[in-house]
């Protein structure tokens, strides 16, 4: 079976570009091509270590009033009265389902039979270490939240397995205007694929 990892990336300091290169040597050991992608520059050291980089103009953020992150905090004035201060960031969600499509169009060119996509940051232990070197597909997983441990994410983008026919699927239902049907995250796209085309989840969570 011939094996792709497409790595979605935003790594704009040396931490993540570290976590990048190590993540890349530790896949390319264990006999998988790697394919990555970034809006923005990352040392040639590490793209050199892929079979496939590509750097893109566009980084996809939505911003009000199309799409937005609200971030707030109270706080009680001397008089006793509550304030709330807001904040409103732009949504890096279709970001990364976008990086997810153009990774997928650009990797079903070529002769690959079996798919997995990652986010840069994904924590390769073991159990995830096994589900490369096997030949199981079709697989989401769920995410432990990295600031509340015990708190479990229904499904993520961090790793995701398909086969060729799954992902020719899935590329086409990733769309703007899918997206912002709903006000899920991201990942909500992912339990829609779920659904639609009976994907089972993996009693593993993946962590970043």
């Amino acid at each position: 079976m011939k094996k792709i990892a497409l790595i979605s990336t935003f790594c704009d300091t040396e931490e993540k570009q570290n976590i990048l290169k190590e993540n890349i040597i530790k896949i390319k050991s264990l006999g998988i091509d790697v394919m990555a992608i970034s809006p923005i520059e990352i040392p040639y050291d590490i793209t050199k270590l892929c079979d496939f980089f590509f750097y893109t103009k566009e980084n996809p953020l939505l911003k009000w009033p199309l799409r937005a992150y609200t971030h707030w905090y109270e706080m009680r004035l001397p008089d006793g009265r509550i304030t709330t201060l807001q904040r409103g960031l732009a949504d890096y969600g279709w970001a990364g389902l976008y990086q997810v499509k153009k990774l997928s169009q650009l990797a079903l060119t070529f002769d690959y039979d079996i798919f997995y996509h990652l986010i840069y940051d994904l924590e390769i232990d073991e159990v995830v270490e096994q589900e490369l070197i096997s030949n199981n597909v079709n697989i989401i997983h769920p995410r432990r939240d990295p600031h509340h441990p015990e708190t479990l994410w229904e499904s993520t983008l961090h790793f995701l397995v398909f086969e060729r026919d799954m992902m020719e699927k899935i590329e086409k239902e990733i769309t703007l205007e899918e997206y912002l049907r709903t006000n899920g995250m991201a990942a909500g796209e992912v339990l829609k694929w779920k659904n639609k085309f009976n994907i089972p989840t993996s009693d593993h969570p993946v962590k970043d």
